[in-house]
């Protein structure tokens, strides 16, 4: 989980939306349980508006 949220993090930072939506699903298939992925997903969600 640690390292994709690092490479989520990276791609929101340099601006990569799209990239970052992909790991966030990712991180959300691989650990439904985890409240982060999903807050993540919505971050950029609203980003990408």
């Amino acid at each position: 989980m640690d390292y994709l949220y690092a490479l989520a993090d990276y791609y929101i930072k340099v601006g990569k939306f799209q990239e970052a939506k992909a790991i966030a699903e990712q991180m959300i298939a691989k650990h439904p349980s985890k409240k982060i992925g999903r807050d993540l997903l919505d971050f950029i969600n609203r980003k990408l508006k």
